[in-house]
């Protein structure tokens, strides 16, 4: 598979043209790993998988063998609130938002608010730990990618970010019932016309800094799935020794696993202009059933542009819409 996909489009009435559409700004190949290798990662990996079982209950053994449906949540925003405690990850709730608690609580506040937007529908929130990088009693602070920004926000302005990062709330139009048809088009012209002058929306701003780097960030949910908990601090350990220069962190649960080793990485490839925005050119693989004994053979394949089809869950890319 190469890194173009063809998507079908009706330009005109019966008129069908394909169109060629970029998948990511790297030009990344993808690969299966080759049998015998595959083999000797399996051995390695049962071994270790066997001895961290053994720390783990029952209702949550790890399984190497599952197979995982190739998939990921459609979104264009992934909005990373940055914990207080980069290291008390592990007693995050095991549904924030849900969570009474500041700042967890914070995760239900804006996903609750991003609703009413315009365009928050296709906005991922989650909690990340990440060194050098933390909220405090009064402020918090959100990476937003692919803004590759951080930014600050006062605890009683989450709403007001909801509507910077959703643009502005939905319009309040009122919906064409039947019976304004039935009064003929003059009719259904005017109620269009008064409906639709919605009140100007005012999109607030937040100071930010720049957040220019790639990230790797591993799922640690430990009180949602404590095979996410025991994993994540070993993949992180070995990430920081294979790609010391690589900001990682630990992150909360994003949805659609039955196993752990959940990562995604996030490549930033330099800026650009899009809707008069500067946004990041970013690729974001996501990647599943990586343990310590597997994670630099499938990190020394990106390196060189290489996928492994076995380890890869999806993708996230502004190449799309460049």
């Amino acid at each position: 598979m190469n890194l173009y996909s063809y998507s079908r489009i009706i330009k005109f009435p019966g008129h069908n043209a394909l169109v060629l559409k970029r998948l990511f700004h790297r030009p990344y190949q993808f690969k299966s790993v080759p049998d015998d290798i595959k083999n000797n990662l399996v051995t390695e990996c049962e071994c270790f998988v066997k001895r961290l079982n053994e720390k783990l209950p029952d209702k949550s053994q790890l399984d190497i063998s599952l197979t995982l449906p190739n998939k990921v949540p459609e979104y264009h925003k992934h909005v990373l609130m940055l914990s207080k405690d980069p290291k008390g990850w592990k007693n995050w709730p095991s549904k924030l938002e849900m969570a009474h608690e500041y700042p967890h609580s914070m995760v239900g506040t804006l996903k609750s608010s991003l609703k009413d937007t315009r365009d928050g529908s296709g906005v991922l929130v989650n909690e990340l730990a990440l060194d050098g990088y933390t909220s405090s009693e009064t402020h918090l602070k959100f990476l937003v990618i692919p803004d590759m920004k951080v930014y600050e926000v006062h605890r009683d302005r989450v709403s007001d970010f909801a509507l910077f990062l959703g643009d502005g709330k939905q319009d309040s139009r009122k919906k064409l019932s039947f019976n304004d048809f039935l009064k003929g088009s003059d009719a259904v012209g005017q109620t269009a016309i008064h409906s639709s002058g919605s009140v100007a929306n005012s999109i607030p701003n937040f100071q930010s800094e720049p957040f220019h780097s790639d990230i790797a960030m591993v799922c640690g949910h430990y009180l949602r799935d404590a095979r996410c908990g025991e994993l994540a601090p070993l993949l992180i350990a070995k990430l920081n020794s294979i790609k010391p220069n690589l900001k990682t962190g630990i992150v909360s649960h994003f949805g659609g696993h039955k196993f752990a080793g959940n990562l995604i990485y996030y490549q930033f490839n330099g800026l650009k202009i899009h809707n008069d925005n500067e946004t990041g050119k970013i690729d974001g693989l996501w990647l599943s059933k990586l343990l310590p004994q597997n994670l630099e053979f499938v990190f020394r394949h990106l390196d060189k542009d290489i996928i492994l089809q076995d380890f890869y869950r999806g993708h996230m890319s502004t190449a799309a819409y460049t």
